[in-house]
């Protein structure tokens, strides 16, 4: 029994590598802070505004940025405190796509089936004996 939770965890080690390693980069471009993107919001520059976690900018010529704001902070809240009406610019606000359950459950699933089979396995090899 020993050697198995030794296999899972040598397992549970690789899937978490592999997904770490293949998971998609939502960092695509220049990232840059926060006070940029009011800047910018407050010259006009700014064509549209796509908020999924991180804060993607287009500015009008075309260009593209990211900047990250804090968790649980609201981006109409942010321009409107630092004096820019959220009304003047086209704000795309997404919610998290909340898939991480979908590389993470299949895994544990897989798991916990193999540690079944192999309690009812060692279970029936020694009610044999």
């Amino acid at each position: 029994m020993p050697r198995l939770v030794v296999y899972l965890l040598v397992a549970l080690g690789a899937i978490a590598v592999v997904v770490a390693l293949f998971r998609p980069s939502s960092r695509s471009g220049e990232t840059r802070p926060i006070s940029s993107v009011i800047a910018d919001a407050k010259s006009g520059v700014i064509a549209k505004l796509e908020v999924d976690g991180l804060v993607k900018v287009t500015k009008t010529d075309g260009t593209k940025y990211s900047a990250r704001k804090e968790a649980g902070v609201n981006i109409y809240t942010v321009l409107q405190e630092s004096g820019v009406d959220p009304s003047t610019i086209v704000i795309d606000a997404k919610r998290s796509s909340g898939l991480y359950w979908v590389i993470f459950v299949p895994p544990l699933v897989i798991i916990g089936l193999i540690g079944y089979l192999a309690y009812s396995l060692g279970k029936a090899r020694r009610s044999n004996t």
